[in-house]
């Protein structure tokens, strides 16, 4: 995405590169949503509604990677007795 985002971004419909953020949501890891947000932070700003997107999927990744945090530990002691 980073190497060729001006190339899909001229082959999209106008404005749908502001929804290339979503392509992140499967991310779920505060380092990989740190890298994520800055590069389309200096990107997205030019497309309507991409720094809202960008803010969704940001959000939704922070949640997933608080839950992996939190059941991690739960998860590894139940999958250590077997």
């Amino acid at each position: 995405m980073k190497r060729n985002f001006d190339a899909l971004v001229e082959r999209s419909q106008r404005n749908a590169a502001a929804r290339f953020p979503t392509w992140g949501r499967q991310l779920c890891d505060e380092g990989q949503r740190a890298d994520m947000e800055a590069f389309f932070r200096e990107h997205i700003g030019k497309f309507t509604g991409g720094p809202r997107i960008l803010a969704q999927t940001s959000e939704a990744i922070r949640l997933c990677a608080a839950f992996k945090r939190s059941q991690q530990g739960s998860v590894t002691e139940f999958l250590q007795r077997y």
